[in-house]
């Protein structure tokens, strides 16, 4: 939030807290804390906010247009990905889905009258060996 004070001028800071209904924080700098510990006094203090677990969230919400107390969220953390199954199903979906360029760009002359819509030779797809 300091970086949206400009030559200590908080008016920017100030319209964005001030509009803002439900807040997620997760752990923060000190300098920031003077402006996150009124919004989540007193159930949490500074050095809740700067020293929070991973994947931690100190969380403001309102419910049903009431403010509930400040509580904390954990989410889980990021899945490691499968660069191969990854390319897989990129394969999968392009031959489930797709269609050669060609084939789109009469496709899209045909349909908005522009351009010359001669359909390209027709091209087999064919199934990677690893699937």
């Amino acid at each position: 939030m300091s970086q949206v004070v400009q030559r200590g001028d908080t008016e920017i800071r100030d319209a964005i807290l001030g509009n803002v209904g439900s807040m997620f924080v997760s752990r923060i700098g000190p300098e920031d804390t003077d402006t996150f510990i009124k919004v989540f006094s007193p159930e949490f203090n500074a050095n809740d906010l700067i020293n929070s677990d991973p994947f931690t969230w100190y969380t403001k919400m309102i419910k049903n247009n009431s403010q509930l107390p400040p509580f904390t969220m954990t989410s889980l953390p990021p899945v490691k990905s499968n660069p191969e199954l990854a390319e897989k199903v990129r394969q999968l979906a392009r031959l489930t889905y797709g269609k050669p360029r060609a084939q789109v760009e009469c496709d899209i002359a045909r349909r908005s009258g522009y351009g010359s819509p001669t359909p390209p030779p027709p091209v087999a797809p064919s199934l990677p060996s690893t699937l």
